[in-house]
């Protein structure tokens, strides 16, 4: 994975507290920086009272979720994922994926202390483009539904 990626969430709860101006806004930074950055869209994660959330995939697939990002915060967002200032930062909530320092695993939040280490049923959400059937099916997407009508072919 040689690209980064902004990928705001949206989703309704995203959208009430600001996700469709926030997109925007970091739109506009991007543009007027002329940043290589790819800008996506992700389910939530979850942590409603924590949208407008942000994830922001490094080249080396590491990805960090951060939030609650409001408008204000368009420019560190990007300046984060062009690498002009570390990943840390007071809005990262935590990794999905890899490892950047002073940053723990999404799955260290104490949100998530009672849910099972592997999600299943939910396991894309905050992971791919809830508009993008390609995301779903490059994810695994439909996947048990082939496996059941597999086997329940003659």
């Amino acid at each position: 994975m040689l690209f980064r990626s902004i990928d705001v969430a949206i989703d309704t709860s995203a959208l009430a507290h600001g996700a469709g101006r926030l997109r925007a806004a970091i739109e506009g930074e991007i543009g007027a920086r002329n940043a290589v950055v790819d800008l996506g869209r992700v389910h939530g994660y979850g942590m409603q009272w924590l949208h407008p959330l942000v994830t922001i995939t490094f080249p080396d697939g590491a990805s960090v979720i951060y939030g609650p990002v409001q408008q204000e915060h368009a420019a560190l967002i990007v300046d984060i994922a062009t690498g002009r200032v570390p990943a840390q930062s007071a809005l990262a909530i935590g990794m999905l994926t890899g490892e950047r320092p002073g940053i723990a695993s999404i799955r260290e939040h104490p949100f998530f202390a009672l849910e099972p280490r592997q999600r299943r049923l939910i396991h894309r959400i905050g992971l791919t483009d809830p508009e993008n059937l390609d995301h779903f099916l490059a994810t695994g997407g439909y996947h048990a539904a082939a496996r059941m009508l597999d086997r329940h072919q003659s």
